[in-house]
């Protein structure tokens, strides 16, 4: 029994109040058990429900700290100091060949029967006499009635909830309650038969391996419940998607569900059971083939670690991308695009949130739609999918967010994520490279006649091979941004129905004109020929109007002459050098799109905010090596570049404000990587093995500039509303 706490009581630990309402129950569950009476049970029999709630209290801490490493060190002394753990029964589950004690009374070889012996429990089954019933008499153990674990709804946990389930429909099986429904029942009748409900097995095995010599072992499950528990437990079999309503029929008329008959299959193969109307049962129904196992904890009931989200999420999304209808194989997807933190867009797979409801209840051992709700909540914390369009919450008949603390999630994950009911999710290229193994190694290649994988770019150039995914780092969402050299809003030959990237871009982009330091020059690529004014004229500055929207950062960053008023206002709040390091990284990023179509001649020095612009990449038809090779090739240029570009704003610390320390940290490690290493390359084509390893710190070094560029872009959000106050005056 936990000691009692008193103003004198040391104060518990951190991270007591978060597992103290289940200790709180185990006490309430204590004192019922210490106040039931024991009339007419013997003087052993009156001490099972109190041994059995000990047990479970101390499997519950144990588990805690040595399974899960959910509480620390000074938690677990302090709760085994108080009372609440057996220290001597949690000893021994640490040694080998004891890890499912039952009590320590069982091994003590003292005061039995037989002496130097243990207790009848500590017997393997294999060395029982058959035909046999043993009880222990400290423990019951192998008494076939046992008092079931509930989780916090009040309900049996997922474990003794299909027991229960199996041992109804196999015992309705064998006499149909009602003879108009062909193998279906009505909702009261199995209430009324779960409210005394029995099952009986009896195996007949041969004796020393003779087989003309048999014998018989009976097993015997029995259930014992009032009726509104049992009304209760059924309700919750419907909610679990084990029974299903049949469709024009009067009254609550229900029948197993595949993922039912799938429990059901699975336990009478696993007990050897072989009768008649079990196999009627499943050889009618439709069963399901295959179903995702849950693995949870025994006590409380909750799914254990983000490894089991991660094998969910693997079967729901499936080996192929699309699929009109859902099976065990997968979800419904549908193909759609998204758009990535730089603005690019990609091609990818997205699914209704309805449909991925349905599918986990219909195709996991998830017990109730909550839980689906939450598995998916995980899935968007982890970065795999996300929703399409912001929904409202208060619009959702649903809203579930979970919370995971830093020290219990992997490096790189967020917080928490929110499942909102009713909204549409797409694929990330996060998740598609953990659904569909994605790798850089073995990089998908198709030509313009193949259709295109998920992830792929939806605007890049055709004509020539497409690299379609990106290469496997933790936040190669934002390499994509320079793959295959995203086009201008004003290209021609988009996909048909496919709306413009500067519609929707939060990001633009951008891309710098090498060679044109000052504003009013004249740039030549290839057979076009532009002044910055001619292609300022095409990019013109929002006329006011009263319908029109308010500019945005993407507007005012896009936009030349916009641009640099910003960075005039931004000069007189003393913040100009945030605009000039966004475009400065910027310009390092439109150099490596250059040199993907091997239009990269030479590094040049100017202002950034005046040099750079929107401007389509230069179209040099059908290069003669793929993008990687051509920048491998073309990596002196780049790493100048750098030098250039990123160099300075790594010795200034006038940004430090608004980038965090750990980003510029992995911004110049990646930094010195890439133009430290010595990476020699011949003017030809090179080989494979030094090309990907030259593309692979490139492009830890254009995710790390992405990020600082992302936190630029959020820095700047905030004069930006200045500006554009500020104008709005001066119009005035």
């Amino acid at each position: 029994m936990p000691r009692i706490r008193t103003t004198r009581t040391k104060a518990p630990p951190e991270g007591f109040e978060e597992i103290e309402p289940i200790l709180d129950e185990y006490e309430m569950k204590m004192r019922d058990a210490e106040n039931e009476s024991h009339e007419g049970k013997r003087k052993a029999e009156a001490l099972w429900p109190i041994l059995r709630i000990t047990h479970m209290r101390s499997r519950y801490i144990y588990d805690l700290y040595y399974k899960r490493e959910a509480i620390s060190r000074e938690l677990y002394d302090w709760l085994v100091d108080q009372g609440y753990a057996d220290s001597s029964l949690i000893a021994k589950w640490k040694r080998a060949g004891y890890e499912k004690l039952c009590c320590v009374r069982c091994i003590q070889t003292r005061d039995m029967n037989y002496q130097g012996s243990t207790c009848i429990c500590r017997v393997p089954k294999a060395q029982l006499r058959p035909g046999t019933l043993v009880e222990c008499v400290h423990c019951v153990q192998y008494n076939e009635q046992w008092m079931m674990h509930l989780n916090r709804d009040g309900l049996p946990v997922c474990r003794d909830l299909h027991g229960l389930f199996t041992t109804m429909i196999i015992s309705i099986s064998d006499r149909w309650p009602d003879w108009r429904y062909q193998l279906a029942f009505v909702l009261a009748a199995a209430v009324q038969r779960m409210q005394a409900l029995q099952f009986v097995q009896i195996v007949r095995d041969s004796v020393g391996g003779m087989h003309n010599m048999l014998s018989l072992s009976q097993t015997k499950t029995s259930f014992i419940m009032n009726s509104d528990t049992a009304w209760q437990i059924c309700n919750a079999f419907v909610n679990a998607h084990l029974l299903q309503k049949i469709p024009h029929a009067d009254g609550d008329v229900y029948s197993p569900t595949p993922k039912g008959l799938h429990l059901v299959d699975r336990f009478v193969t696993r007990h050897g059971i072989a009768t008649r109307s079990v196999s009627n049962l499943l050889n009618i129904h439709e069963v399901c083939d295959k179903l995702v196992l849950m693995e949870r904890d025994d006590q409380d009931d909750i799914i254990l670690s983000d490894g089991v989200v991660r094998i969910v999420y693997h079967r729901m999304v499936g080996l192929s991308p699309y699929r009109d209808e859902s099976s065990s194989l997968g979800v419904i997807l549908r193909r759609s695009f998204a758009f990535e933190q730089g603005g690019q867009a990609y091609e990818t797979s997205s699914f209704t949130s309805e449909h991925a409801l349905a599918w986990l209840l219909n195709y996991t051992t998830l017990v109730n739609v909550d839980e689906a709700a939450a598995l998916i909540a995980h899935m968007i914390r982890l970065g795999w999918i996300e929703p399409e369009n912001v929904m409202a919450p208060s619009k959702s008949p649903r809203v579930v967010t979970v919370r995971v603390d830093a020290e219990l999630r992997p490096e790189g994950t967020a917080e928490e994520g929110t499942f909102v009911q009713g909204e549409d999710y797409h694929i990330t290229e996060l998740g598609a490279t953990v659904a569909w193994h994605v790798d850089w190694d073995n990089p998908i290649i198709t030509s313009d006649n193949e259709p295109r994988p998920p992830t792929s770019m939806s605007d890049a150039q055709r004509g020539h091979e497409t690299r379609f995914v990106s290469p496997r780092l933790d936040e190669f969402e934002l390499y994509n941004a320079y793959t295959n050299a995203s086009a201008s809003p004003l290209r021609k030959g988009r996909s048909e129905g496919f709306t413009p990237l500067a519609a929707f871009s939060p990001f633009p982009n951008f891309t710098s004109l090498i060679d044109t330091p000052k504003l009013g020059e004249t740039e030549t690529h290839g057979a076009s020929t532009r002044t910055d004014q001619e292609y300022a004229a095409q990019c013109p500055e929002p006329a006011p109007s009263d319908e029109q929207k308010p500019i945005s950062l993407h507007d005012i960053l896009q936009t030349p002459s916009l641009r640099v008023a910003f960075g005039g206002f931004l000069t007189s709040v003393n913040k100009h050098i945030l605009l000039k390091s966004w475009c400065t990284l910027e310009w390092f990023r439109y150099d490596c799109r250059l040199a993907s179509c091997g239009a990269l001649s030479q590094i040049t020095r100017g202002d950034p905010i005046e040099t750079l612009f929107s401007a389509p990449l230069p179209e040099n038809g059908k290069p003669a090596m793929s993008a990687p090779m051509m920048r491998a090739v073309q990596r002196p240029l780049l790493e100048e570049s750098a030098r250039v570009h990123i160099g300075p704003f790594l010795t200034t610390n006038h940004h430090a404000p608004v980038v965090q320390l750990s980003t510029l940290e992995r911004l110049s490690e990646a930094y010195a990587t890439y133009t430290q290493t010595a990476h020699p390359m011949p003017a030809i084509e090179p080989d494979t093995e030094s090309a990907r390893e030259s593309e692979s710190q490139l492009a830890q070094l254009l995710v790390q500039s992405a990020a600082a560029q992302k936190e630029l872009y959020h820095g700047l959000q905030g004069p930006k509303k200045a500006f554009i106050a500020a104008r709005a005056e001066s119009a005035k």
